[in-house]
């Protein structure tokens, strides 16, 4: 078979590929949830406020073209595109969905913890024997007890982060181009071993790429409005979630998000500025004002994120230490990596 492979009537050889996989688990732990519907002793409750930083341009598609002409031009000036792919918005303000951020936080607990595959396009036949997704919502894994599944609402909670204004108080946005990105090849062999899935996609940090196909972007700086609620959450299922934040001092890393991850776009890091935690949540089924909380900014934060992260490494109860020093390998950063500037 010919590596050449024919896009668009051009035979090229694909570059190196922008993405490399995080191998699965051995086995999925699963355990009846802590549920919505009463107190838990020793459960932790709250949220997490911040911001998250575009350390690359930011592009999550609403599915729309836009007119050129109604997006602000770069520095540089010039003239913009007659049509663009757009940013989604809530009202006029670009935002980060948080069914997008869900997404990526879950991908990332999904890949360094003991979870099942969820949502795959693989066989049945194709995931390993006891690594199938959850059915029975009295007993998931560590994944789907956070962030949910059928039939199981999940005990996170994230909301849209819509993009900060600059300092003339408007939410700049710009046009950027990137190659052209074609739909994945999910039969592709190297997704499989001895005929199972092989493990997790993650796509690399590196120096952006550019093409011909417009896009609107946030550009690198942004910053968008960050919160996290939660409730009913283990001490090692919190520190779970900070580990995946990229937030752990031993196992640091960016998160990528959005549209053209390929050329290097998406690139963004979150940053917690205040923690709030309740270690008893029988105060908010009995009183009507919001419980006390203990709250964490500035050095008492970092000492906590770092204790619940170090910890939750500690217990080996939902960290598979060997996916998360791929995982860190993947998402390292920064990284001088060049990206495909054309077909992969």
């Amino acid at each position: 078979m010919s590596k050449y492979r024919d896009y668009g009537g051009r035979r090229e050889e694909p570059a190196e590929k922008p993405y490399k996989l995080v191998p699965l688990p051995k086995e999925v732990k699963r355990d009846r949830p802590h549920g919505h519907d009463q107190f838990h002793k020793g459960m932790l409750t709250g949220e997490m406020r911040g911001q998250i930083v575009a350390a690359s341009h930011v592009h999550v598609g609403s599915g729309v073209l836009e007119l050129g002409e109604r997006i602000p031009l770069p520095p540089t000036g010039g003239r913009n595109p007659d049509l663009v792919k757009a940013m989604v918005r809530s009202g006029d303000v670009p935002i980060i969905p948080g069914s997008s951020l869900k997404g990526v936080i879950r991908s990332v607990v999904e890949a360094i913890s003991p979870s099942c595959l969820c949502k795959t396009r693989a066989r049945f036949n194709e995931i390993p024997q006891g690594l199938g997704e959850c059915r029975r919502k009295d007993s998931l894994c560590v994944a789907c007890r956070i962030f949910g599944a059928m039939g199981f609402q999940g005990n996170v909670r994230i909301s849209d982060a819509p993009l900060d204004p600059d300092t003339k108080g408007k939410h700049a946005t710009r046009v950027e181009t990137v190659p052209a990105l074609y739909a994945p090849s999910p039969r592709r062999r190297a997704y499989f071993l001895h005929g199972q899935v092989a493990g997790r996609k993650f796509f690399m940090h590196g120096r952006r790429a550019r093409g011909a196909t417009p896009i609107e972007v946030c550009p690198e700086g942004s910053t968008f409005d960050f919160t996290l609620q939660f409730e009913n959450l283990e001490y090692e299922e919190l520190g779970l979630l900070l580990i995946a934040l990229g937030l752990s001092d031993k196992y640091p890393f960016r998160l990528k998000i959005g549209g053209a991850k390929p050329s290097c776009y998406g690139t963004v890091e979150v940053r917690i500025e205040e923690l709030k935690a309740a270690s008893s949540s029988a105060a908010s089924y009995l009183e009507f004002d919001e419980p006390n909380s203990d709250s964490y900014t500035g050095d008492s934060l970092r000492e906590y994120i770092k204790a619940a992260a170090n910890m939750t490494l500690a217990s080996h109860k939902v960290v598979f230490e060997d996916q998360l020093i791929r995982l860190k390998e993947i998402l390292k950063y920064p990284n001088d990596r060049e990206c495909p500037q054309g077909l992969y």
